[in-house]
């Protein structure tokens, strides 16, 4: 059986994260481990989709902005990357262009790093 840290280590491998990184930033993995639960409860992203369905531009910053800086302190660099395109896009409210494609980038890595974190909770690693 894989232990705990073996199967973080081969999530963070699966979704493109930097498990090195938060190993050092956290030093325990238990705090990793807390860290991960807080962020699959997290409401951001349904805020994003929710300011997105509205076109409400400050909304949508702000909730890229939030998930982007607990993509970086996990050490989620997909989600992270995506979250940044986005938070330039519409630091200054409507850009002027289409984001969908963005945004659509934003749920895909999202939804990587979600289905990784609720596999670990349907094993029991995460609670």
């Amino acid at each position: 059986m894989e232990s705990p840290g073996g199967k973080l280590r081969s999530i963070y491998e699966r979704i493109d994260g930097d498990y090195d990184s938060i190993c050092k930033r956290f030093s325990k993995e238990e705090k990793v481990m807390k860290y991960l639960c807080k962020f699959a409860a997290s409401k951001d992203y349904l805020e994003l989709e929710e300011a997105y369905k509205n076109l409400r531009y400050e909304d949508i910053f702000r909730s890229t902005h939030n998930i982007k800086g607990v993509a970086a302190n996990l050490g989620f660099t997909e989600l992270f990357n995506k979250c940044d395109t986005l938070c330039e896009m519409t630091r200054g409210g409507d850009p002027g262009t289409d984001i969908s494609g963005n945004v659509d980038e934003i749920s895909a890595a999202y939804r990587k790093v979600t289905d990784a974190l609720n596999g670990m909770i349907e094993e029991g690693i995460l609670q």
